[in-house]
């Protein structure tokens, strides 16, 4: 059975996407509670947290999940996102992490 086509390839395109956040909606979006930062923070590595971090702001905004290859710098605004959670969320066993520097 052929499928429906229902979004034309620019739509689809823009769909895959990943959404651009300005500051103040990555701000909202990014604002973890701390029992999401404790789970975090028993990942092996840094680099484990802030991948984990980042499906979930996503997942929160689009209520979609993306390949997480989308979050390794494939666009600039990609690594500005990474490099701000990367700045703000250096968690501790605890689940408490380090504040974030001004301007994230």
């Amino acid at each position: 059975m052929p499928r429906i086509r229902t979004l034309t390839d620019n739509e689809q395109e823009s769909f895959d996407r990943l959404p651009a956040f300005d500051r103040r909606v990555r701000k909202k979006f990014f604002d973890f509670p701390k029992s999401l930062l404790t789970i975090a923070a028993t990942m092996r590595n840094s680099d484990y947290q802030i991948r984990f971090l980042v499906s979930c702001g996503y997942l929160r905004a689009t209520r979609r999940f993306f390949v997480a290859l989308d979050f390794l710098g494939l666009t600039p605004f990609n690594e500005t996102v990474v490099d701000a959670l990367a700045r703000c969320f250096v968690l501790r066993s605890d689940g408490a992490h380090l504040p974030c520097r001004a301007g994230t």
